[in-house]
């Protein structure tokens, strides 16, 4: 992804345009993920006044970055990862609200369009790894706490795994 952001930098013009736009999401993402990460972990709550914010300002940020340099594939990366990614949890958390809150609905948006603006092969990582972490956590939690019905954070996973995609 920062290799993408120079290599936009050098374009000039318009390239510079959608390189701020893009480094404003990412700054988003270490900062306020940074945040709901501690914040989930500690309460289990990702408060709206933080992720709505996210959804709003990062899908379309990274929506016109593309259109502004023309990545057709971009733009509908950033849109369908977005909506990949929420209709996906939207659906667990409806069969099964017990097992995912409705918070982590309202989180991953932002993540599945920030994970697919480079490639495809971003926001399936992003889900793998997410996914993984989360086992990983979750086989912690029944070893130390010995409670087969202790609850997990699941964004702190999800948000590691979305900035461990960013680094491939």
């Amino acid at each position: 992804m920062f290799r993408i952001v120079g290599e936009l930098a050098g374009w000039g013009g318009v390239g510079i345009v959608a390189a701020i736009l893009v480094v404003a999401a990412l700054l988003s993402f270490v900062v306020l993920g940074g945040a709901l990460a501690v914040i989930d972990a500690r309460t289990h709550r990702l408060p709206n006044r933080l992720v709505l914010p996210l959804n709003a300002v990062v899908i379309p940020a990274l929506l016109i970055a593309a259109l502004v340099i023309q990545d057709w594939g971009g733009a509908a990366r950033t849109v369908a990862g977005a909506a990949a990614a929420g209709g996906l949890f939207l659906m667990v958390h409806l069969l099964a609200p017990q097992a995912l809150g409705f918070g982590d609905v309202k989180l991953v948006p932002w993540l599945g369009a920030l994970s697919a603006w480079p490639s495809w092969g971003h926001l399936l990582l992003a889900g793998v790894l997410g996914l993984f972490l989360a086992g990983l956590l979750a086989t912690a939690v029944l070893i130390i706490k010995r409670d087969r019905k202790a609850h997990i954070a699941f964004g702190p996973p999800l948000i590691l795994g979305t900035a461990l995609s960013l680094l491939w």
